[in-house]
């Protein structure tokens, strides 16, 4: 898919449609870094394709602050 690259997935919460997936979307790729994020609205949860240096917390960060809390 992209060298140099790894995947995370993690739990978001308060997700309920499409709407939401993209919200959370739009976040995690606001990061830098963040290459691909893809939401599986049915597992609650988002899965990361990002260079190797991207900030895990701050991708946190970013989708808990548009309002949908995100773990790792």
């Amino acid at each position: 898919m992209f060298n140099n690259t790894v995947k995370i997935t993690l739990h978001v919460e308060n997700m309920h449609c499409g709407h939401c997936a993209a919200r959370v979307e739009v976040a995690a790729r606001s990061v830098k870094g963040v290459k691909k994020a893809t939401v599986d609205l049915e597992s609650a949860s988002v899965e990361i394709v990002a260079g190797k240096n991207v900030d895990i917390d701050a991708v946190v960060k970013a989708i808990s602050d548009a309002g949908y809390p995100a773990s790792k």
